[in-house]
């Protein structure tokens, strides 16, 4: 497949890293050599992830405040989500000690991508963090979403609510992940005119390289990124 080109850019760069991570570990020689010379594209999106405006993410923050849900804990993840940018397995992975401490704190220590420690300020989503808490008998939020040890169920749990809450408020083409491109792209707008933007965006989102910053935010004029 990454021969003949069918993967999508993003998804090639991803599956070479891991054949020549099986190449070294398995000592695996010539498949070494032949991902050598296989040339691929740019990585990049085919389809493009535009942002919420903000006046569709209000309505969705209502809706999900106000909708009847049957899983709170469904609601409070998907919450955080749209008002932090936070990804699916950042919210799931969070353990109630960590909730509990950090109301008391105001800052709660999340483990996000690459099992990073990401220390998150809570003011915005207080009220979503103090629902949590209020909620006896869990280890990580994980748990409240399903009774299934497989992550992925969890995770498919909420990617189906978060395309029936866009459902509900007319968005098209929902996926979870747009949350996170939403909350990088007008953090990055309010820093407008800020030679440091994309260094300070990286930081605060936890990402490894500022590569993935600018790539977040392609919906900017290249002029600006520049």
């Amino acid at each position: 497949r990454l021969v003949h080109g069918d993967l999508p850019p993003n998804s090639m760069h991803a599956s070479a890293a891991a054949l020549r991570a099986w190449a070294r570990s398995s000592k695996d020689r010539e498949l070494g050599e032949v991902l050598e010379d296989i040339r691929l594209p740019p990585p990049r999106r085919v389809r493009a992830k535009p942002p919420l405006d903000v006046d569709v993410l209000r309505r969705v923050v209502h809706h999900l405040r106000t909708c009847d849900m049957s899983n709170e804990a469904v609601r409070q993840v998907l919450l955080i989500m749209a008002l932090r940018g936070l990804r699916v397995s950042d919210v799931l992975r969070i353990p109630r000690t960590e909730v509990v401490r950090s109301l008391s704190t105001g800052r709660l220590m999340a483990v996000t991508k690459g099992r990073k420690r990401t220390p998150i300020d809570i003011r915005p989503i207080q009220r979503e963090i103090q629902a949590l808490a209020d909620i006896r008998g869990w280890t990580r939020v994980q748990d409240l979403v399903t009774d299934s040890k497989d992550p992925r169920v969890a995770t498919n749990r909420i990617w189906r609510a978060a395309r029936d809450t866009a459902k509900a408020v007319g968005i098209d083409g929902m996926h979870p992940h747009r949350y996170r491109h939403t909350f990088a792209t007008r953090y990055l707008e309010r820093l407008a005119g800020d030679p440091n933007a994309l260094n300070k965006l990286q930081r605060f989102m936890g990402w490894e390289n500022l590569a993935t910053a600018a790539r977040y935010v392609d919906h900017v004029e290249q002029e600006d990124l520049d």
